[in-house]
């Protein structure tokens, strides 16, 4: 089975493992849902986020798998861009 395009609530990090809810841009006190395509998510939570008063909180092990992510970020963006551009000269021969 493929994924799909998810829509989800939009959630920006904070600190630590706190998140808040993004507001939508366009209107007062409305929070920001997206469809996500697949290429947009790497993962799913393992434990349900704890919902606070400015948002949620995810499990310490969501934490480092988060963290994880994030501090390797720059390098999965540099592998899609040379991934990108290794496509983009294939499509020219």
């Amino acid at each position: 089975m493929a994924i799909s395009h998810v829509a989800a609530q939009v959630f920006e990090h904070q600190i630590g493992s706190q998140f808040r809810a993004t507001p939508h841009a366009q209107a007062v006190r409305t929070l920001r849902f997206d469809h996500l395509p697949p290429s947009a998510f790497l993962c799913i939570l393992k434990h349900t986020p704890e919902i606070t008063q400015n948002g949620l909180k995810i499990s310490p092990n969501d934490w480092k798998l988060f963290k994880e992510i994030k501090d390797k970020s720059k390098t999965v963006l540099q592998a899609l861009k040379a991934f990108k551009q290794k496509a983009t000269v294939e499509d020219e021969e």
